[in-house]
């Protein structure tokens, strides 16, 4: 069984991607992809982690219980009614969540809904074939056949999936009111696992490209191009808010909007400068 106009999309969020790739198969494009980041949370993010090598996906966080909570608010807030399944193979009880899980992308499946997978990052699953038991799994870099006991991370043992369920109308004006307050918090959060946030993000890595502490320049330059994505979204995402909202607002908004996209074009001439042209290499700053 294979749903023909399920595809992931790309996009520097894979959960936003797999969200994209929902709304095409159901024929749904009401919210731009701008929108859809910026309702997410993903168009104000950043993280970088120890290495300094890579920054992190917006989408890609661990399944960890926050983690679940962060996509549940996402779907929400982009017009969705839906429902998570998280488990852990090595967990009691985990084989049965799994299970729980193969038997509700079956049913949505046939019912002509797609699933969002959640791994590292997300993926959209649009068909399945019960006598093998093979998910038919898309995402950024790829396309195909996955056993059904690959879901679990190797590493962790965690898995999940998430179930889009019934669309709703989505005030723009109302739903992007706890994002906006989200990317203030973010802007100020401390380090954590390893990871830095927001500003002092911003700090860290800026002082490793001036002290030449960059070990993976392709996948720095490649972080770079998903940020400026981001950051180009969130302007986008802000002046339509702007037109949602009250004239005292919508001053506030337009200007927030003035400096992500000023952000967006210094980001523009960094990534001119370290050279980043997938699938070739990228030059050391």
């Amino acid at each position: 069984m294979v749903l023909d106009k399920a595809r992931w999309v790309m996009n520097p969020s894979t959960l936003v991607g797999a969200v994209e790739g929902v709304l095409a198969a159901r024929g749904d494009s009401v919210l731009s992809r701008a929108e859809l980041m910026g309702l997410s949370g993903y168009a104000f993010r950043l993280a970088v982690s120890d290495t300094v090598g890579w920054m992190d996906d917006p989408g890609g966080d661990g399944i960890e219980e926050s983690a679940g909570q962060l996509v549940l608010r996402a779907g929400r807030q982009s017009g969705f009614s839906p429902r998570l399944i998280l488990g852990n193979e090595r967990q009691p009880g985990g084989r049965d969540s799994r299970k729980t899980i193969w038997k509700e992308v079956q049913r949505n499946l046939d019912q002509g809904q797609p699933v969002i997978l959640h791994q590292w990052g997300c993926r959209v699953v649009r068909g399945y074939d019960p006598e093998k038991e093979l998910y038919l799994v898309s995402s950024w870099d790829e396309e195909g056949w996955m056993p059904f006991d690959e879901i679990p991370d190797r590493d962790t043992g965690d898995f999940g999936a998430f179930f889009p369920g019934e669309r709703r109308p989505v005030d723009l004006g109302q739903a992007g009111k706890p994002y906006r307050e989200t990317a203030l918090q973010m802007s100020r959060q401390e380090d954590q696992g390893g990871l830095s946030h927001g500003l002092r993000a911003y700090e860290r890595w800026i002082s490793a490209l001036e002290q030449d502490q960059i070990t993976d320049h392709w996948a720095n330059a490649f972080h770079l191009e998903l940020l400026l994505g981001a950051r180009q979204d969130a302007a986008a995402y802000l002046d339509t808010l702007a037109g949602h909202s009250d004239k005292r607002a919508a001053a506030h908004l337009s200007r927030a909007a003035a400096h992500y996209q000023k952000e967006s074009e210094s980001l523009q001439a960094l990534n001119q400068l370290l050279g980043f042209a997938p699938p070739g290499p990228a030059r050391p700053p």
